[in-house]
C-alpha cells in the first residue's frame, strides 16, 4: 500500500474523480476541493491521500481535526472509493485504515468517521474495523422542477433578502451579522459533539470564497434583524443538482413559520436558477426533517455518523 501527498493538479484531479463517484449528488470542482483543503488547515490539521493498492489507485483519504468540536479531541478520518468497482467495499477498509494510520501517528483518540447508507457494505465495512454508529441523518431531496412555485406572503416588516443583497446594504456589518446569526443557529444543531464557534476571522475568508453563490443564500428580517437563515449551493458541477446548506432561526424567532418561509422561498430562487433537485440532510429527530418531508422532500439514503475510540 502506497500513500501519495496530493499536490498536483492532476492528483487532485484524480481526487475529485474519486470523491464525486462516491458523493454523486454533491460533485465539486477542483477549486472547490483546494479551497476547501485551504480552510480546513486554517483551523486544524487537514492530510490529504491519494492511496495506491498493488499499483491501482483505490481510494481518496482525508485526516482531519474537527474544527466546531469544543473538546478539541475529535478527528475525522475520510474515504472516498469508486462505488461501482467491484471491489469497491476492500477499497474502503483500505482507504478508512489509511486514515486512521495518519491519525495514530497524531496520537488520536477519537475518530469520527462519515458513511452512506446507500452503499450496502458500509456497515459491515466499518464495524469489522472497530467503528460504531453513533447518529443518523436522513437524506431527502425536492424535485424543484416538479414543484408548484410558492408565492411567499410575509407579514409586515419581515423580509427575506440574499446574502448579495446584505453586503451591498451593509458593506462594513454584512460579514459580522452572517458570521453572528450562521454560529446561534448552528449551536443548537443535533452534533456528535459539543459545538465551538468559528472565528470570524475564518469566516469572512471562507465568505470571500470565489466559488460561492452569495445570491442563493438568505436571510429572513424581522424589522432588519436577522431571524433566520436559509442556503441553496447550485453545484458547479451538474448544475441540475443543489445543496442545502445551513437552516435555521434564531429561539426567539421559532414557532412563526420562519423556517418554512425561507425553505418556499428559497426553492422558488432555485427553480428559476435552473436547478432540477435539492438535497439535504438532518438528524432524524431533527423537527427540520419532518418540515422537509411536509414540502415535497423525499427520503432518498442514510448519511450515517460512525466514531471510534483507539
Amino acid at each position: 500500500m502506497q500513500l501519495k501527498q496530493i499536490i498536483t493538479d492532476q492528483d487532485w484531479s484524480e481526487a475529485v474523480r474519486l470523491r464525486n463517484s462516491f458523493m454523486w449528488n454533491t460533485p465539486i470542482t477542483i477549486e472547490e476541493a483546494k479551497l476547501w483543503h485551504k480552510y480546513q488547515k486554517s483551523e486544524g490539521p487537514d492530510e490529504r491521500r491519494l492511496v495506491f493498492h498493488n499499483g491501482e489507485l483505490v481510494s481518496y483519504i482525508a485526516a482531519m481535526k474537527v474544527t466546531h468540536d469544543a473538546s478539541g479531541k475529535s478527528y475525522r478520518a475520510t474515504a472516498y472509493v469508486d462505488r461501482d468497482h467491484p471491489e469497491a467495499a476492500d477499497h474502503y477498509v483500505i482507504g478508512i485504515q489509511s486514515a486512521e494510520s495518519i491519525l495514530n501517528e497524531w496520537g488520536v483518540q477519537k475518530i469520527i468517521h462519515d458513511a452512506r447508507s446507500e452503499n450496502p457494505w458500509t456497515d459491515q465495512c466499518l464495524t469489522s474495523i472497530g467503528f460504531q454508529r453513533s447518529m443518523r441523518y436522513p437524506v431527502s431531496s425536492l424535485k424543484v422542477s416538479a414543484n408548484q412555485h410558492v408565492d411567499v406572503q410575509l407579514p409586515e416588516g419581515h423580509e427575506i433578502i440574499s446574502y448579495a443583497q446584505l453586503k451591498d446594504r451593509k458593506p462594513n456589518e454584512w460579514e459580522h451579522d452572517l458570521w453572528r446569526i450562521e454560529m446561534d443557529v448552528a449551536a443548537d444543531l443535533p452534533l456528535p459533539f459539543p459545538f465551538v464557534e468559528s472565528p470570524l476571522e475564518s469566516f469572512a475568508e471562507e465568505l470571500a470564497d470565489p466559488t460561492l453563490n452569495l445570491r442563493g443564500q438568505f436571510l429572513y428580517l424581522v424589522d432588519g434583524y436577522p431571524a433566520g437563515l436559509s442556503q441553496i449551493h447550485p453545484s458547479l458541477v451538474n448544475p441540475v443538482y443543489g445543496t442545502v446548506g445551513l437552516t435555521g432561526v434564531r429561539r426567539e424567532f421559532r414557532r412563526q413559520h420562519i423556517a418554512t418561509k425561507l425553505k418556499q422561498f428559497s426553492a422558488g430562487w432555485a427553480k428559476g436558477y435552473g436547478i432540477e433537485e435539492i438535497f439535504t440532510d438532518n438528524e432524524e429527530n431533527n423537527p427540520m426533517y419532518q418540515l422537509n418531508l411536509s414540502l415535497g422532500f423525499e427520503h432518498r439514503f442514510d448519511n450515517l455518523v460512525y466514531s471510534k475510540t483507539v
